[in-house]
């Protein structure tokens, strides 16, 4: 369902780090950029919250009137809410919008070699299993290497026989290997 989400992403991280060259300064540039895309989502839900709780004596005073009548409560909030002209969705509905929109980010940022790089996922199993062969990685981390492959970088960068054979074996280029080194940290640890 989120995959067009995955695939945008992918791609301008793609072209940001093919641009900076660096994984850190691509994380950090595309947050900002995408948190500053979300500040209207974000002063939307804001301001009807706040709305919505200059209503809260109101509401507090419908439920001292009824406490024993649900029903009646719910149909004088709501008209309460009409009159008001205040949505209950308008302030969840950004909310859940924006993590909608964050949640293919982290995925995008577990798997840098599929969607930064561009290998393709068939590749990224043949990938796995060369480290694995070689004793680099685990059964388990090959098992999971299409939703993170960062230990795929991590054991590619570590054994050059490995790389080696991955790029000979044409399952990637060596200039889709992502460097996650910044600041002297190497992020992909």
């Amino acid at each position: 369902m989120l995959d067009p989400l995955y695939r945008l992403f992918g791609w301008l991280l793609g072209i940001m780090y093919d641009w900076i060259g660096n994984y850190g300064l691509v994380i950090i540039l595309f947050t900002l950029i995408f948190r500053a895309v979300l500040i209207p989502l974000g002063l939307k839900s804001s301001r009807s919250m706040v709305r919505q709780q200059a209503l809260q004596p109101d509401i507090n005073e419908i439920k001292r009137l009824y406490p024993k009548d649900m029903q009646r409560q719910q149909q004088l909030q709501q008209e309460l809410m009409k009159k008001h002209n205040i949505s209950m969705a308008a302030g969840c509905l950004p909310s859940l919008l924006q993590l909608i929109l964050i949640w293919p980010i982290f995925t995008i940022f577990r798997a840098p070699l599929q969607y930064i790089g561009r290998v393709s996922v068939e590749n990224i199993g043949n990938i796995a299993a060369v480290l694995m062969k070689n004793g680099v990685i685990t059964e388990s981390v090959a098992n999971n290497a299409a939703s993170m492959d960062i230990p795929l970088l991590n054991g590619l960068r570590s054994s050059a026989t490995s790389l080696a054979e991955v790029v000979n074996s044409g399952y990637m280029q060596l200039n889709q290997l992502i460097n996650t080194e910044f600041l002297g940290m190497d992020l992909g640890m």
